[in-house]
């Protein structure tokens, strides 16, 4: 084995710690109510995700090339808000509440934070989707890898929005919209900030032949980490659709949502696109991926 396949053993041990930590999380924070779990609940959660992106990215890209990726990730994302705060192009008309902590201009740290280590996951997936564990990026997949990359980061925020923003008030949309409060344009701008994203580290990646790439092929525990940690990523939601009283909240536009049916909506959606994302990578992993471990036995 590889001194950089030795040194994945620890990296996968500790990536299996902080999903263990972050799965707890998210469950302690969909099933409690009290004041301090709540307010802390989304800051904790947002360094256990970096921290594994940090983790699992340099260990695959190494660290230039990792930096790179989140340079790209942290000023686009900033760029795209400020714009749609300022001009409503591209997401709509919204803004940002102090719930999330200090902005840089309109937008929070956190934000930008979420970008990065959610985004690292949806690309990371899309490669295990592709099957393109070893190979540099060139080709086809120099512009497929963003386009799946982009649809499975914006399933998330297709779960994530009606309930930060809806019911948590996280970011207010000033005209509201049909989706629990969310305009539509909302996931058109999502989808063109992080093809953008995705786009711009292919192009910077394109024909770059990473060693630890090939190295990493045959762990399968690398892999499936990053589709383990997405698809925990909501799991507070079935804890809330059970937990919290039904009342109603009122989007900008006037119209009246049940909190119950936005928690067990945004719960059926998370199981049958987010959940479905790491069943699917999960297999394609067990039959493309041969286990080190299993090949020396």
């Amino acid at each position: 084995m590889t001194s950089t396949a030795k040194k994945s053993s620890g990296l996968i041990i500790a990536g299996w710690l902080i999903l263990a930590a972050f799965i707890l999380l998210r469950c302690l924070t969909g099933g409690s109510q009290a004041e301090l779990v709540v307010k802390l609940g989304p800051f904790l959660f947002l360094a256990l995700l970096v921290g594994f992106a940090l983790l699992h990215g340099i260990a695959l890209y190494g660290g230039k090339n990792f930096a790179v990726f989140l340079a790209i990730a942290f000023v686009v994302s900033w760029l795209y808000e400020n714009c749609s705060i300022i001009t409503g192009f591209p997401f709509g008309h919204y803004y940002y509440t102090a719930v999330l902590g200090p902005k840089l201009w309109h937008v929070p740290v956190f934000i930008m934070g979420a970008y990065a280590a959610v985004g690292y996951l949806a690309w990371t997936l899309a490669q295990v989707l592709l099957g393109n564990y070893q190979s540099p990026l060139q080709g086809k997949n120099l512009f497929f890898a963003p386009l799946v990359a982009s649809f499975v980061m914006v399933l998330w925020d297709v779960c994530l929005d009606p309930v930060k923003a809806t019911i948590a008030k996280q970011w207010i949309w000033e005209q509201g919209g049909p989706y629990f409060g969310i305009p539509l344009t909302n996931y058109a701008g999502w989808f063109l900030c992080v093809y953008t994203i995705f786009q711009l580290f292919a192009w910077y990646m394109r024909g770059k032949n990473t060693p630890s790439r090939h190295d990493l092929f045959g762990q399968r525990s690398f892999w499936l980490l990053p589709g383990f940690m997405y698809g925990t990523i909501l799991l507070e939601l079935p804890f809330l659709a059970l937990t919290r009283p039904n009342k109603t909240v009122t989007s900008m536009d006037h119209q009246q949502w049940w909190t119950a049916d936005i928690y067990g909506s945004m719960t059926l959606i998370w199981v049958f696109t987010m959940i479905f994302v790491t069943v699917l990578s999960t297999f394609k992993i067990m039959d493309q991926v041969k286990d080190a471990t299993a090949s020396r036995n």
